[in-house]
């Protein structure tokens, strides 16, 4: 069973598993996909436990798009990869499905999500919506490249869904945010920390903001404990890290793209078989589009472009480039021209 565990930031690599409910399971077949659940007087019960709050979010953003065409696509390719694999390991699972005599066979439904006041006014909801979109109908893709593409983008669009909420609560816009590729310390770096910093910083005084309209919740500025606001802005941080948009989790910390991330960007951002110049992706999309500041054309359309030396996004936008590269999915052709798609070449 440990060989299908998928692994999880912070956790021991030489962690066994004790608690089902808490795991993901490679490689995402239908047979291995549960709902959330916690063992109660030693048998899984059904419920809302641990996967939660910003996973029900995302399922009411992706359910409520006013789009149909795509809404009915979306959810059929999501129908089609949690089905049934047909493969020798889910044909095994089934087999022990079969021998769980107590299991509960009927659907279960939580209506808390369903009646939930959210707030749909950022530019991430429609980026969730198009993204998830875009990554379930690649069919160039395995149904478990696309699970965990899904893994790493929808979390990172409700973490940014959450800061801009917070920055339009507190009269703001959303900031730019500076990425950096390099390996050592860099002007970019230091913005980029700084950025965070505010970013976190938004979310703690948004809180602040909305207890204060109520009177039933305005007695929580006056607690002891704060807990209830720096959960919230760990969310934020710790969900970033998780999904590769932070360098690291702990420690001086600044934004950045990792690997498994990119991997889930690119096709999120550009349709099935779509082909884009490189530097139109880095301008048009990544930063009109999502404010990630990675070029020197972008970095020019912030207050910072006056304060930074071009060169070190010149630099930093190639480190990028051989990122890209290195996933296949940047490819250089004989005239200097270099295309960015969603599908490795």
């Amino acid at each position: 069973m440990n060989a299908l565990r998928v692994p999880i930031a912070g956790r021991s690599t030489r962690h066994t598993i004790t608690n089902w409910g808490t795991e993901h399971l490679y490689p995402y077949i239908g047979e291995l996909i549960h709902y959330d659940a916690v063992n109660r007087r030693g048998r899984p019960h059904i419920e809302q436990y641990r996967y939660r709050g910003a996973g029900g979010l995302a399922h009411k953003i992706l359910r409520t798009d006013g789009d149909i065409q795509r809404l009915n696509a979306t959810r059929s390719a999501l129908s089609d990869m949690m089905g049934e694999s047909h493969t020798a390991l889910g044909k095994l699972f089934e087999t022990l499905l079969k021998l769980d005599g107590d299991r509960d066979t009927e659907a279960h439904s939580d209506e808390r999500e369903r009646d939930s006041a959210i707030v749909l006014n950022t530019p991430w909801v429609e980026l969730l919506r198009s993204g998830v979109h875009n990554i379930v109908v690649r069919d160039s893709y395995v149904p478990a490249k696309r699970f965990e593409a899904l893994m790493h983008w929808v979390p990172y669009c409700i973490a940014l869904h959450q800061l801009d909420i917070a920055a339009d609560v507190l009269g703001k816009e959303g900031p730019a945010i500076p990425v950096d590729f390099r390996d050592t310390t860099n002007p970019i770096r230091q913005w980029s920390q700084s950025v965070l910093d505010i970013s976190k910083t938004y979310i703690y005084r948004a809180l602040e903001e909305k207890a204060r309209e109520n009177p039933e919740t305005v007695e929580l500025l006056y607690q002891p404990t704060q807990n209830w606001r720096k959960t919230c802005r760990g969310f934020f941080n710790s969900t970033l890290a998780e999904v590769g948009a932070l360098n690291a989790p702990v420690g001086k910390q600044h934004f950045s793209l990792k690997l498994a991330l990119l991997e889930a960007m690119v096709p999120a951002m550009l349709a099935p078989e779509e082909k884009v110049p490189f530097e139109y992706f880095c301008r048009n999309i990544l930063f009109e589009r999502m404010r990630l500041v990675i070029d020197e054309k972008s970095a020019e359309q912030t207050p910072m472009g006056d304060k930074i030396d071009l060169t070190d996004f010149q630099e930093n936008k190639e480190a990028f480039a051989d990122q890209l590269k290195a996933l296949g999915m940047l490819v250089e052709y004989s005239d200097a021209t270099r295309m960015v798609g969603g599908e490795i070449s």
